[in-house]
């Protein structure tokens, strides 16, 4: 009996994290569309209403879904307080800080912190410029994603569940 618990515990956990590693790969698309359509609202903003970066910023994230949206308002929030000196470093914290709760990629979160780093220094047509760039590179990162998803996520999850059962099969 306790061998037979033993084994259901060990499959269910291995399954688990297969699961949970599968999970993170089907979601990272769809936060890499999250922030293609921030950006793209941040473009608009900077373009045609020509808004102050951190009320570009606030309005970027009430329109964005997760993780964008977090992102945007917590950069904003850094901005209009005072605890960041530009807007490079209020998206560096902010990222810092969502960043953890995401199933974004270390080089995702890079695009968005160089981006950063352009807006607010440069005059309209320039920070255009960065937008486009970034709007480009994040759709590569997504289309790569898809592709890497689409290979991976029924391995990860069988994988588990197989692994598992090797294991249960070795230690009985």
């Amino acid at each position: 009996m306790i061998k037979l618990l033993l084994s259901v515990a060990i499959v269910g956990g291995t399954s688990t994290a297969g699961w949970l590693l599968a999970r993170d790969l089907k979601r990272r698309p769809e936060e890499l569309r999250s922030l293609q359509t921030a950006v793209r609202f941040l473009q608009t903003e900077v373009d045609f209403r020509q808004s102050a970066i951190p009320e570009a910023l606030s309005r970027v994230a009430a329109l964005s879904s997760w993780p964008a949206g977090r992102l945007f308002s917590r950069a904003a929030e850094y901005l209009n307080q005072g605890e960041a000196a530009d807007v490079q470093s209020a998206m560096t914290v902010a990222m810092e800080e969502v960043f953890r709760h995401t199933a974004l990629a270390p080089s995702d979160a890079e695009l968005i912190i160089d981006l950063a780093s352009s807006l607010g220094r440069s005059h309209r047509e320039d920070q255009i410029r960065h937008l486009t760039v970034c709007l480009e590179r994040l759709a590569a990162a997504e289309r790569e994603a898809r592709e890497v998803a689409r290979n991976n996520v029924r391995m990860f999850t069988y994988l588990g569940v197989l692994s598992g059962t090797a294991i249960v099969l070795l230690v009985v």
